[in-house]
């Protein structure tokens, strides 16, 4: 006895068991151009992805392929706090030159006979895809902060947070307005292995910018110097405060007078609460002399 198998053709208008026939609609137009594929149910509607008409793949497959993706990403990505470690190993040399590293405020430090220089490594990412990194550099000279404080009558004590003169290095570089010097001073990469290409650019900007300035700008007179001659290269927020109190403890009234002048020609487009301040402060200082 021979047996004949014959293929049933199943189509959209064919019902199988108790499932109604498949409707013409959008979502279902791909499976109905194929005389061939079978119906599904609805359980099958419900667990698939129909946003896109030509993807109806249940959401577990879809998440799946992403989880993937998202994996393979992370066995290169980084983080702000392993950038920040990694970029401070490439600098554990700054210890030749007095500075120790504290990890919990990512800062290098180095207590001087005027005060304190400071290195503090920023990074950050706006996307956790791009991971930047830049450095802040500040002295802080205490005999002038001290000085500054009684001229507005603060009798708060000195802290870390406090800073004679300071300097964000993204405000430097080849392109850069305010500071124009051939070292980049910010940093941009995606995974760790970039590192290596940018420890070599990281070291030479800590030699030949970072260090000078610094050493630079350590007594009152440095400071009041270097904020005159190149305010485009600081980023102190009340750089008057530190200049006027210079000529204070130079006991110098008629510099005094001149830098005032100067300043106030500076600030003149200032906006009035910065100018009130640069006012009241110079007003109080006089009285220091």
């Amino acid at each position: 006895m021979k047996l004949r198998l014959r293929w049933r053709e199943i189509t959209p208008s064919s019902p199988q068991g108790h499932e109604p026939p498949l409707q013409e609609s959008k979502a279902n137009k791909a499976r109905l151009g194929n005389p061939y594929q079978p119906a599904v149910s609805s359980e099958f509607f419900r667990s698939s992805n129909l946003n896109h008409r030509f993807d109806a793949r249940p959401r577990w497959q879809s998440c799946q392929r992403l989880n993937v993706r998202l994996n393979n990403q992370r066995l290169v990505a980084i983080s702000t706090k392993a950038l920040t470690d990694a970029v401070a190993a490439e600098l554990d040399w700054l210890s030749d030159s007095g500075f120790r590293y504290l990890r919990s405020v990512h800062q290098f430090r180095r207590d001087d006979s005027h005060g304190y220089s400071y290195i503090t490594l920023n990074s950050v990412t706006h996307n956790r895809v791009d991971y930047h990194v830049a450095f802040y550099l500040g002295v802080r000279c205490d005999v002038l902060e001290t000085l500054i404080r009684q001229i507005r009558g603060d009798s708060s004590d000195l802290t870390h947070d406090d800073r004679s003169i300071l300097h964000y290095s993204v405000n430097t570089g080849p392109t850069n307005h305010g500071w124009r010097q051939p070292l980049i001073g910010t940093w941009t990469l995606r995974d760790s292995s970039e590192l290596t290409s940018i420890a070599e650019t990281i070291q030479a900007y800590m030699r030949h910018v970072a260090l000078p300035f610094l050493e630079h700008n350590k007594t009152p007179e440095d400071i009041r110097s270097y904020l005159m001659d190149f305010p485009g290269h600081t980023q102190n927020q009340f750089p008057w405060r530190q200049i006027l109190g210079a000529d204070v403890l130079a006991g110098d009234q008629v510099r005094l007078e001149a830098d005032f002048e100067a300043l106030s020609t500076r600030y003149a487009k200032f906006v009035s609460h910065l100018r009130s301040d640069f006012e009241t402060f110079y007003h109080a200082a006089r009285n220091h002399i």
